[in-house]
Parts: structure tokens; C-alpha cells; sequence
């Protein structure tokens, strides 16, 4: 067991701590020296460096190179066994979408190296007392060298009409762009108009005075790292780490397994690269015309997500408790991995079985993007539309899908064959009903009628005026047009159907007087608005009136 030097990750290091390279478990709030000790045998030296870096990369391997993690670190980072902080949550920032251009911009700055001078230490101290069990630990914290990250991350989404591969380019000539622009030169030179959507996310090992969502802010949070940092880098945190095997130390015999080896690492990476690609997949249709026209869709789209989602996290765990936490032989441990990833790769929720499910969704929700395309959008926007006159309706989605799933054990080609027959049908449908649907919106608006009409008057009120007579009134809709009337019936409380008063009226009023009606009944009103061939909705029933005889005038 030799020496290791391992990035801190945002981990609160300090020297003198255990460590577990068995688990990449830090126990911090352990150290076989009393801090007293540890104070006395620390030397520190300086050791500036800065510089930065980029990658248009955003893969787990990239991210986890460009913050020098190695394999079996990577593994516990992937498996979330330790939660990591500052620059290091950029491991936890993922693309969205598979349209989605991504370039990290890397600040690098370390400033000094604190360093147990464990020889003297060990030859004029002994452990702590207070040590617990030191089986649970195969390292001590010898050194650390401290500095800062700071990383930008741009994002900018390629609409289906932009070229994806030249906002790209653009995206990443004007992020290299970002150090020359700090040191002086003319911002206006690296900035494009094609990139003013640009999204950008911050992390950092240094807080900043307020978070950047820009170009021009992540200029002047560059500006500033600098000054932050502290003249004596006292604003600074532990960014790598050396490790001394406790056994130099304490005389007892650690067993260690042996690394997995780069190509199962590489192996198991694949299979959360493949089910990140799919995450993605599946934001991607929760976004298309048809996910945001019918809730049904996205329904199904968020459940095939959860799936994916669920599938990793099953494996993630699987491999965690094989890998990490197994006391066995290595090459047991990598039958047994082995055998996981195959039997992943067979299952149901293998990244191949979901991509293809997502690839049939795909093209049963490209195929109705190109119907609710046409869909008129007054008739999408407009609520009272919503509400009367009726918003078109995509076929359920269990029709398209149902047999598929109830019936999993056909081949590939013929569940395409199935799928391919069956939109085509649909496809005739929708079609043939979109046509009646634009043609009945069309002409009513060509006659000019308002689709506010369904707007519901207020709730009636009943009132006994002075003279005798009742009067039932409403708040009228807004935007009222001059050609409005209301429709207003009545009930008693002892029937059932409504009665309709023989005429309209045009105020939102109606008078009635004592005569020819049941005495000390309960009865209701009720009203709707009515233009031209367009009926709305009722408004809600007026409260119970106790009445005398009376009649409509």
C-alpha cells in the first residue's frame, strides 16, 4: 500500500484525519494526533499556480478528467457514496436536452501546500488516546494543497431550425474567448447575437457577490476570483490531497483490494452514459407541440422517464454493495459485476429495450406534431374556446400504444411493422377530424363572433324592491360584445327541469311581480349569454328565494 494523492471534492480535509480508500469514506471528525500536535508538526510552503482550462465535452468521463479523478474514485462519485460540494457539484450538473450546447469554462488557482511531518511526529508523539478502531480506516491526511476552482458552465438550446453544430462552435469560440476579454480586450469582439440565449450555471469553491447568468456577468465574476482569494490565500480550501497508509504508522495489516480495472470501469460508465442519453431523449419530447397540447402525452413521456430513472438507481445500487462495500477476491468481484451489467443489458429496462420504447414514442409524437401544427392557436389560447367551442382532440394514447404493450414479445421489426401500420391509420384520422375541426373554427370566425362568449355571467342575486317586485340581477363577463343576450330560467324547489323565460333580455337584469306563482316556495334562477349560433355556459345557480305569488313582467 503506497502513497495516493486524491482531490478533495469539496470534503472537509484537515491533516491528521482518517481516510477509507476501501470506501472513499473521510472520517472527519477522527485524527490519531490531538490538534496541538498536529499544529506543531505542520509546515506550509507556498506554491502559486493558475490557469484554466475547457471542454466541450460533457460526458462522466470528461467531467470527471477535467477534475482529475481517477477510476476507483469515479466509481464512488457515480455510485453518490459521499456528497461532494463547491466546484465539485459540477458532477451533478447534466445536459437537458440532446439539442443542448455545452461548453465549461475552468479557473484554476492553488496557492500554498500544508504538509504532517509525520517522521518527527511519530518519533516524540503517540496516537491520540481517543482513536476509535483502526480498522476502519487504511490512510491519515499527510498533506494538502489548497487553491480554489471556479467553473463556468455555458448552455445554449438549438431550436430544430438552427444548425446544431455551428451554434456549437460559436458557443465554444466565445467561451475560450472569456480570459482574454478579462485581461483587458474589448468584450463587444467576442460577443454574437446568434448566442444571446446563452444559460450559464456557476460553481465554485469561492462564493460570489451574486450568481452570473451571463456572458458579460461571468466577466466580471472572472474579474474578481483574484481579490477572493485572499492575499495570503486564507479564503482558500482543501483541492488535493496526500495520503499516508496507516500500516507505516501503526505496524497493523490492511487488506486492500485490487482496482477493478479501467476496461470494467470504462463498462459499467457506458451504461450510465446510455441512460443519461436517455433522460435527455425524454425531455426532449416533453417539449415537442404535442407533449404541450395534450397532458396525456407528457404523461406518458414523465412515466417512460421515471422508468429510466429508476432503472439507474437499481443498478447504481446493485453495483455500489458488489464493488464498494464487498470483502472478497477482485476477480470474484468482477465475475459477479460482470454478470450484473449482463443481466442488465437483458431485462426489460436495459438502455437498449427503453431507447427503442422512446424511439416508437418518438415517432407516433412526431408524426400528431405535424396535425397540431395546423391546429388553429386562437383556438388553443383562447379559454372560452377551450370551454364552448371545444379544443380538438388527439387520439387517446392507449390506442397507439396498448397492443404494443400488452403484447412485448414480438421481434423488433415487428413491432415497427405494427407500429408503422397503425400510425398510418391513425394518422388518416386525426387528419380527416383536423380538417372538419379547422374548417368549424374557421367559419366561425370569419362571421366574427367572439369566442369570449362562453365567459360565465356572475351568480345571480335576488332582491325585493320597494314596489313589490323581485328582481334576480348578474355581473356581466368582460369584454362584452353589442350583440349579447342572456338566457334566464327558473325552477322551484318541488321540480326538477328548468322553465326558460319566453324572451331575452339585454340587461343583466330581469323583473318579476307578485302573481300567479307558488306561494312561499323556494325557487332558483340561473343565466347564460348567448351570440349568434354560440351558447356559454350557465352561470352558477342563484341562492334559494322564498317567494309570494308573482309573475314575469
Amino acid at each position: 500500500m503506497e502513497e495516493k494523492a486524491i482531490p478533495a471534492l469539496g470534503r472537509p480535509f484537515k491533516l491528521g484525519m482518517l481516510y477509507d480508500c476501501r470506501t472513499n469514506n473521510l472520517l472527519s471528525n477522527t485524527a490519531i494526533w490531538d490538534e496541538n500536535s498536529i499544529e506543531s508538526y505542520t509546515v506550509s510552503q507556498s506554491q502559486p499556480m493558475c490557469d484554466f482550462d475547457f471542454t466541450a465535452e460533457d460526458t462522466i468521463s470528461a467531467k470527471t478528467s477535467f477534475l482529475d479523478i481517477n477510476a476507483d474514485l469515479k466509481l464512488s462519485v457515480l455510485f453518490g457514496m459521499f456528497e461532494v460540494h463547491g466546484s465539485a457539484k459540477y458532477l451533478e450538473n447534466h445536459r437537458k436536452f440532446t439539442r443542448q450546447s455545452r461548453v465549461t469554462f475552468k479557473y484554476r488557482c492553488r496557492t500554498h501546500f500544508k504538509e504532517l511531518q509525520l517522521k518527527e511526529i511519530m518519533s516524540e508523539r503517540q496516537l491520540h488516546p481517543g482513536v476509535p478502531n483502526l480498522e476502519n480506516a487504511t490512510h491519515v491526511v499527510a498533506g494538502i494543497i489548497f487553491g480554489i476552482d471556479a467553473i463556468f458552465v455555458f448552455d445554449r438550446n438549438t431550436t430544430d431550425e438552427e444548425d446544431e453544430l455551428q451554434i456549437h462552435r460559436q458557443l465554444e469560440a466565445m467561451v475560450k474567448f472569456l480570459p482574454k476579454v478579462s485581461s483587458g480586450s474589448n468584450s463587444e469582439e467576442g460577443k454574437n447575437k446568434l448566442l444571446d440565449n446563452v444559460k450559464l450555471t456557476y460553481h465554485g469553491d469561492i462564493p460570489l457577490d451574486s450568481e452570473p447568468t451571463s456572458f458579460e456577468e461571468a466577466i466580471r465574476a472572472f474579474k474578481t476570483l483574484p481579490s477572493k482569494i485572499g492575499k495570503k490565500g486564507e479564503n482558500c480550501v482543501p483541492m488535493s490531497v496526500l495520503l499516508y497508509p496507516l500500516h507505516k504508522l501503526t505496524n497493523k495489516t490492511f487488506t486492500l483490494n485490487e482496482p477493478l480495472g479501467g476496461k470494467l470501469v470504462n463498462q459499467i460508465q457506458d451504461r450510465f452514459e446510455k441512460i443519461e442519453v436517455l433522460k435527455m431523449k425524454c425531455n426532449d419530447l416533453t417539449v415537442r407541440p404535442t407533449c404541450e397540447y395534450d397532458e396525456t402525452y407528457r404523461q406518458k413521456v414523465d412515466e417512460m422517464k421515471t422508468t429510466v430513472e429508476k432503472s439507474e438507481q437499481m443498478l447504481k445500487s446493485q453495483l455500489a454493495c458488489e464493488i464498494i462495500t464487498a470483502v472478497t477476491s477482485i476477480d470474484l468481484v468482477k465475475g459477479n459485476v460482470r454478470d450484473l451489467l449482463d443481466e442488465h443489458d437483458k431485462s426489460p429496462k436495459s438502455p437498449e429495450k427503453l431507447d427503442n420504447n422512446l424511439s416508437e414514442m418518438r415517432t407516433v409524437i412526431n408524426v400528431l406534431d405535424t396535425c397540431v401544427r395546423k391546429i388553429p392557436s386562437s383556438s388553443i389560447d383562447s379559454q372560452s374556446n377551450t370551454q364552448n367551442f371545444g379544443q380538438f382532440k388527439l387520439p387517446p394514447i392507449e390506442i397507439i400504444f396498448g397492443d404494443l404493450q400488452e403484447n412485448d414479445s414480438r421481434t423488433a421489426a415487428k413491432r415497427k411493422q405494427f407500429l408503422r401500420s397503425n400510425i398510418s391509420s391513425i394518422r388518416k384520422t386525426v387528419k380527416k377530424d383536423l380538417d372538419k375541426f379547422v374548417s368549424k373554427f374557421t367559419e366561425i370566425e370569419n362571421n366574427h363572433i367572439e369566442l369570449s362568449i362562453p365567459l360565465r355571467p356572475g351568480k345571480p342575486s335576488v332582491i325585493r324592491r320597494q314596489d313589490g317586485t323581485i328582481e334576480v340581477a348578474w355581473l356581466v363577463p368582460p369584454n362584452v360584445p353589442d350583440d349579447y343576450s342572456y338566457e334566464v330560467s327558473y325552477r322551484s324547489y318541488y321540480h326538477v327541469n328548468w322553465q326558460i323565460l319566453p324572451y331575452r333580455v339585454r340587461n343583466p337584469y330581469v323583473r318579476f311581480s307578485k302573481y300567479d306563482w307558488f306561494s312561499e316556495t323556494d325557487y332558483f334562477f340561473r343565466v347564460r349569454c348567448i351570440c349568434g349560433g354560440v351558447i356559454g355556459q350557465y352561470s352558477e345557480i342563484s341562492d334559494p328565494f322564498f317567494t309570494d305569488k308573482c309573475i314575469i313582467l
